[in-house]
């Protein structure tokens, strides 16, 4: 199987020593629950200018 994608044992331990885990998680999840998370508050408290927020944050990044 690693011949298929051209994986080398290197290549596999390089890639897991840069992606971290916070919470068990690895961060890019839980990065994307977080921000669920808080618009789902947000949305839930009437706090609709947080649609604005994230979309200036979207299209900054």
């Amino acid at each position: 199987m690693y011949k298929i994608y051209n994986l080398t044992e290197d290549v596999i331990e390089k890639e897991n020593k840069t992606h971290k885990a916070f919470l068990l998680l690895p961060i890019s999840i839980f990065k994307g629950l977080l921000e669920r998370f808080v618009l789902y508050v947000c949305l839930v408290l009437g706090l609709t200018q947080i649609l604005i927020v994230f979309g200036a944050i979207k299209i900054g990044t």
